[in-house]
């Protein structure tokens, strides 16, 4: 099984590859910024056969290049089912500028069914034992479930969900990165982890989370998921710190943001390697200071294996370790587009 990252921006877009049947296969998790789509575009035309698209939520950095997809006449998308959580909401159109305009929604269904495609919900509840297969892929869906899906409907404002938005982007909290006065280690190891509750953030609770299994390789998908509910179905499944869950990767929640990534959920993982979706663009947005810290002090396997941490851009993480920490927490930052994870 393949992993890659492209280039979506703040966003997320990644293809996930298997051979079956002596045919190389694919399924594409969200499609970032309108401009993903010409990478998205360049694997396709000569890659593997696409099974199918899922879009975790309903943000633009998330689906922002599927217009482009939809249209694309050589990747035969009208035969390759879409799922995403909620495809009855109203989302924004992107307007010529690419931005977000809400004061054009549409309903998402309408705008597939107008192109002919085949859309599906996803949530936990929806599929038997919360498992959608792809041959020899399996899905196994962690998030969301029911209620939060039916808070986000009752929430649900276009206008709302970009105030919402432009408050993310806006982060008055100590976020040491990229600047000379980092945040000191232990004070990030010791101070009480801020993470608010899912239904302060119900577009990003509302995302899919996802263990994608082929054969022996297990790659946790998170979306923008909300760490306590993932955690609460990985214990579910009989996870715990006895029983850890072991990863040959996890992608990284909301691009490395200190409210996704827990400590409780990070002591129930045997990973060593992390992605990172996210092209760290500005002073002090995404990945966080707070997540690295946390990876290195309970996000391994033990305290003498390396953590390798993925990226989609080559200086994203850029400033966020002191040379000396980048030696002493045995952490490598890597630009990764693709990782073969194999048998």
């Amino acid at each position: 099984m393949k992993l890659r990252g492209f280039m979506a921006g703040k966003g997320d877009s990644f293809l996930i590859s298997w051979r079956e049947c002596e045919q190389d296969r694919a399924i594409l998790i969200d499609a970032g910024i309108a401009l993903t789509y010409k990478f998205i575009r360049e694997v396709l035309k000569s890659g593997p056969k696409l099974e199918g698209i899922i879009l975790t939520h309903v943000d633009y950095d998330h689906i922002g290049g599927i217009y482009s997809l939809i249209k694309a006449k050589e990747v035969l998308i009208p035969a390759c089912p879409v799922f995403i959580n909620t495809p009855d909401l109203a989302f924004g159109l992107p307007s010529e500028t690419g931005e977000v305009g809400y004061s054009h929604a549409n309903k998402l269904n309408e705008w597939f069914s107008d192109k002919g495609v085949e859309v599906h919900p996803l949530f936990k509840g929806h599929y038997e034992n919360d498992i959608l297969a792809f041959g020899d892929l399996k899905l196994k869906i962690l998030s969301p479930d029911q209620e939060i899906l039916t808070q986000l409907v009752k929430e649900w404002n276009a206008e709302t969900i970009s105030e919402a938005d432009k408050k993310e982007k806006h982060d008055e909290g100590k976020v040491g990165r990229r600047t000379l006065n980092l945040k000191n280690y232990d004070e990030i190891v010791n101070e009480p982890e801020n993470i608010p509750s899912w239904k302060q953030g119900v577009v990003n609770a509302s995302s899919i989370a996802l263990l994608v299994t082929n054969g022996s390789t297990n790659i946790l998908m998170l979306g923008d998921a909300h760490p306590d509910i993932v955690y609460d179905s990985l214990v579910k499944l009989g996870y715990n710190a006895q029983n850890k869950l072991k990863l040959n990767c996890c992608k990284l929640s909301h691009h490395g943001s200190k409210h996704n990534t827990s400590q409780k959920l990070l002591s129930i993982l045997n990973c060593s390697n992390y992605y990172i979706s996210t092209s760290g663009a500005g002073k002090d947005y995404h990945p966080d200071r707070e997540t690295i810290i946390r990876l290195s002090e309970y996000g391994r396997y033990n305290k003498n294996q390396p953590i390798t941490v993925h990226c989609n851009y080559p200086n994203s993480t850029e400033g966020l370790l002191t040379p000396d920490e980048l030696t002493s927490l045995n952490i490598i930052f890597t630009h990764s587009p693709e990782i073969d994870f194999a048998d």
